[in-house]
């Protein structure tokens, strides 16, 4: 089922309340507080920052959810030149990403210049719990 589908250029205030939008959907799904899906609402917070800085605010940003039975999947899609925004200096929040198995994975379609990122964050308490003792750290 699709959650969200949302088209516009990326501003601050965009890139915010797109990501608040991707951890209250989260946070419903599972039934959790915001302190618990903290992670969702950084990730794509780092996601749609990278996109803004790597494509510029020229062209739309597509932003799209969908919630499946197992996992709630996120797709971000700008058109430009092939370059992959995950393709940056690494910061240590891009280690907190992996650390987390939010591991975006990026394609290019050459037909419609689009450049695309999707992380599937699936459900599971083991890992909730996991978030939770390292967010309490």
């Amino acid at each position: 089922m699709i959650v969200i589908d949302k088209k516009a250029c990326l501003t601050d205030e965009l890139i915010n309340e797109w990501s608040e939008e991707a951890e209250d959907i989260y946070a419903q799904a599972l039934g959790l507080n915001n302190a618990e899906t903290l992670k969702v609402k950084l990730g794509t917070e780092e996601v749609l920052l990278r996109f803004r800085d790597c494509y510029g605010t020229g062209e739309p940003c597509r932003f799209k959810c969908i919630r499946t039975r197992n996992a709630i999947k996120f797709t971000i899609q700008q058109r430009g030149l092939r370059q992959n925004p995950m393709d940056t200096e690494e910061s240590p929040y891009f280690d907190f990403l992996r650390y987390m198995n939010l591991n975006p994975s990026y394609t290019y379609h050459e037909k419609q210049s689009l450049n695309t990122i999707r992380f599937p964050i699936r459900s599971g308490k083991g890992r909730m719990l996991f978030l939770y003792s390292w967010l309490r750290q």
